[in-house]
């Protein structure tokens, strides 16, 4: 598929965005924590992964590929636009087996982070969701 949209088919790289779309939002949405920006983000990183195509080298990097084009540009977004950050409680998935207090204490650690160790830490957790 990467090959394809490589040369310039369109449809082959939005089938390889359908795997990576859901990860994309909640990412952003971690970073951006509003919808219309985390939406911007994520309009902002598919086309620059599409007008870059051509950099990746392996479909097996495909996925890591387009999540630091995301961060970058989250973190671009959040720089330009000096935003604070706050956290709420829907960045947890709501089929956890979390307290309330558990979630927000989790959250607001998470916020504390400096940016680099947040970024790593949802590069470990994405990679626990999907088993790897």
């Amino acid at each position: 598929m990467l090959k394809k949209a490589q040369k310039g088919n369109s449809e082959a790289f939005i089938q390889l965005l359908q795997t990576e779309k859901v990860k994309l939002y909640k990412t952003a949405y971690i970073y951006m924590k509003n919808e219309n920006d985390t939406l911007d983000v994520v309009q902002d990183t598919v086309t620059k992964a599409f007008a870059n195509i051509n950099s990746v080298k392996s479909e097996q990097y495909f996925s890591t590929w387009l999540m630091k084009i995301l961060i970058n540009t989250a973190l671009e977004h959040l720089r330009k636009n000096s935003k604070i950050v706050l956290m709420h409680e829907g960045v947890v998935e709501q089929g956890q087996a979390y307290s309330h207090d558990e979630r927000m204490d989790l959250l607001h650690a998470i916020e504390q982070l400096e940016e680099k160790y947040k970024t790593v830490l949802l590069q470990l957790c994405w990679k626990m969701a999907k088993g790897l």
